[in-house]
């Protein structure tokens, strides 16, 4: 049990050196708050972060622990689990109502999780706090499966329509080129 407690603390500050640049490259391009999350158990966990510059700004601290279904930062991490995962999740009936924008009905989340899956982001409109959004991409490891969540928020009216397409060029290729750097070339 110690053995694989310390392989999972290894691996995960494997990822955060590994990903420390690319965020940085992610933060200097938007000028938006970057976070690495992980999943650990139920729940999503902030393992690093560049907070935003601006008075106005999106924080989360290191180990600050947010809900599985809601948010990009957390939406990216369970598309990417087996469905039979999710269904369990959704049925332990933890789906927690944070803002009007959380979803919180079982069949739209699924069919919003597989909209996620099959784009390779998530955005996230207000969902854990009033006038946040975010958008979400996945980092994987050498085999493909999702190890965390590359996520950047700010505050709605520096994430309108033209910030959001861009924004989600960027984060899909550093998340691209920082799971290439992880040992995966593509999905």
């Amino acid at each position: 049990m110690l053995f694989e407690l310390g392989s999972i603390v290894y691996q995960q500050m494997g990822i955060r050196e590994v990903m420390i640049p690319f965020m940085k490259e992610l933060y200097e391009e938007t000028k938006e708050s970057v976070f690495l999350t992980i999943l650990e158990k139920d729940h999503v966990v902030c393992i690093e972060k560049i907070e935003s510059n601006s008075m106005l700004r999106i924080s989360v601290k290191r180990g600050d622990v947010m809900p599985l279904h809601a948010g990009a930062s957390a939406k990216i991490l369970m598309a990417y689990l087996p469905e039979a995962e999710q269904d369990k999740f959704i049925r332990k009936g933890r789906l927690d109502k944070f803002t009007s924008h959380t979803i919180t009905e079982p069949k739209r989340l699924k069919k919003h999780l597989r909209e996620i899956y099959l784009k390779g982001y998530a955005f996230s409109n207000q969902e854990l706090q009033e006038g946040a959004r975010a958008i979400a991409a996945p980092i994987r490891d050498i085999s493909g499966h999702v190890i965390a969540g590359l996520c950047i928020a700010g505050p709605m009216h520096r994430f309108q329509s033209h910030q959001i397409e861009r924004y989600k060029r960027i984060i899909m290729d550093v998340s691209r080129r920082a799971s290439e750097s992880l040992g995966l070339a593509r999905k």
